[in-house]
């Protein structure tokens, strides 16, 4: 872990006074009164965090840092916060070593105060408070860690939604500014001649904030009351029918513009991005974005996206349909392989074929005699994810072809080769690495899969010693016309779809052979009956 005065001074960089805090009690260990109200400089703080290099980080929270944190202290804790938390409002979270979740937003304005116990197990930091934050470890060595992303990014917090604030606000305490009425400021207000604009100002701040069309009404009869003026109740009508007309067209003209971005996005896309690429900064705004995502969302037109809240992707209703009458001739891709397994199994276009190998089986000597075998009958692109270019020619040298001879297009890649590929073409993938979540494996196979369209692929993939399947499991399978499984000295084909010969099930038939300088397969029996 980097030192801690350097995750300290990157949070003061953000605007945010950093103080180190005791491991075992996480009280702070200096004075902070002062960084109620200003940021300490940079001296300060590496001269509080040199004096204790092994403590904790609590930031100040509050107006000064412009931060807002909730801390739900156990499971009911936090569903509870994320009960009322919309899908659509992507939230910033770490956990605590004990398991309890911070939920981090920013105050703009608001006068929260620092509270503990506001709910069961729910506390509040807010004005007067800090909180503990990542990476910062307790004396038994637990950490507190991001949630849901690597680091902290200020500008990426939110406003806390309405739902969760007025879950809290009956048990929090406001301390608000004695209010004074300025009499200058307002001794203009509702004159002749400016009446009409002033109720019109009013009706729309109200409808705003949220009230209804009949609470808008009374107000401005009782204002209009005040000044002794009677008007007929069908021009107060008017005059709200004309502030609500006007708000929902701006909310409309917004929904538009959201719901156009949202069909012009590619992959997923988090609610954040499009506050930031319409250049939304009002509350307001912001509010009737998550709307009008969530309305999305309901009629399927996006859906959530990963485990992070706030993102989502679209979702494609679009088919291709699959005329199968216009086809005269079915014409399988041309295409051989070591110890000539397409005589067993057939290879129609689009097709995925997996090797699941374990170390030193042969998988990329497959791979290899897979492109010296029809480099000249298909355009062949070769994707390694291990071999260096002098490797490389050392391998495809022991062949004894001249350099010539050889016809295809090599890349180092090891991810995210559904972004590469081409559609038309034979792609050799050697080999796809995944080394945790092999979930994945399925899933990015059938992005690849996707993205073929009379080409094909071919996949290598890790396999543990003595195990039926590559790393995935079932999941590398699913997509695989033709599942091929290498252990040193024998191959065998685990899942043969098509069949070269309607009488002969290729299922389970395995091979014994030699490989020799790395590149030639010498074959030490025929096919095997299982």
């Amino acid at each position: 872990m980097k030192n801690i005065l350097a995750f300290a001074l990157n949070y003061l960089s953000q605007g945010i006074p950093a103080i180190p805090s005791d491991p075992k009690t996480k009280i702070p260990l200096v004075k902070w009164t002062d960084y109620q109200s200003r940021l300490p400089t940079q001296e300060e703080t590496i001269s509080m965090f040199r004096q204790y290099p092994k403590s904790m980080i609590s930031l100040v929270t509050g107006k000064i840092s412009n931060l807002l944190v909730v801390d739900a202290d156990s499971e009911d804790a936090i569903k509870t916060i994320e009960d009322n938390i919309p899908d659509s409002i992507e939230t910033t979270i770490d956990i605590s070593p004990r398991g309890g979740r911070h939920y981090w937003w920013l105050m703009n304005g608001k006068q929260w105060q620092t509270k503990s116990a506001v709910l069961k197990n729910i506390d509040i930091r807010a004005n007067g408070g800090v909180i503990v934050a990542p990476p910062s470890r307790n004396d038994s060595g637990g950490q507190y860690r991001w949630l849901t992303d690597l680091d902290f990014d200020k500008s990426r917090l939110q406003d806390m939604p309405e739902s969760l604030c007025k879950l809290l606000e009956s048990a929090q305490v406001e301390h608000k500014p004695k209010f004074v009425i300025d009499l200058k400021s307002v001794e203009d207000l509702y004159k002749e001649g400016r009446r009409d604009s002033d109720l019109f100002h009013l009706a729309l701040a109200l409808r705003k904030s949220g009230e209804s069309r009949e609470y808008v009404l009374k107000n401005l009869m009782l204002i209009a009351k005040s000044w002794g003026e009677e008007k007929e109740i069908e021009w107060f009508h008017q005059k709200v029918a004309s502030a609500f007309q006007h708000e929902e067209k701006k909310e409309r003209n917004l929904a538009e513009e959201v719901r156009e971005w949202v069909t012009m996005a590619t992959g997923n896309f988090s609610v954040m991005d499009i506050h930031r690429e319409l250049n939304l900064i009002m509350k307001e705004q912001k509010h009737s974005v998550n709307n009008e995502i969530s309305k999305l969302a309901k009629d399927r037109i996006i859906e959530k996206y990963g485990e992070k809240r706030g993102y989502y992707r679209l979702v494609n209703t679009n088919l291709d349909e699959l005329n199968w009458k216009d086809v005269k001739d079915v014409n399988c891709f041309d295409i051989s392989f070591p110890f000539q397994i397409e005589s067993y199994v057939k290879i129609h276009k689009k097709s995925i074929i997996v090797v699941a190998g374990t170390s030193n089986s042969g998988k990329t000597a497959f791979m290899l005699n897979t492109i010296k075998l029809n480099m000249h009958k298909q355009k062949v692109i070769y994707f390694s994810s291990e071999l260096a270019k002098e490797e490389m020619a050392e391998r495809i040298r022991c062949f004894g072809l001249p350099d010539s001879d050889w016809n295809f297009n090599s890349y180092s890649r090891s991810s995210n080769f559904e972004d590469v590929i081409n559609p038309e073409a034979l792609n050799i993938i050697d080999f796809l690495e995944i080394y945790e979540d092999f979930f994945k494996i399925g899933k990015t196979i059938a992005a690849i899969h996707q993205i073929l369209t009379s080409g094909v692929a071919v996949i290598a993939l890790q396999k543990n010693f003595g195990t039926k399947t590559g790393l995935g499991g079932e999941r590398s399978i699913e997509k695989a016309r033709l599942y091929l499984t290498v252990d040193p000295g024998n191959i065998k084909i685990t899942k043969g779809k098509s069949w070269a010969n309607r009488d002969k099930n290729p299922n389970g038939l395995s091979l014994n052979f030699k490989l020799l300088d790395g590149c030639k397969f010498m074959p030490q029996s025929g096919w095997i009956l299982p």
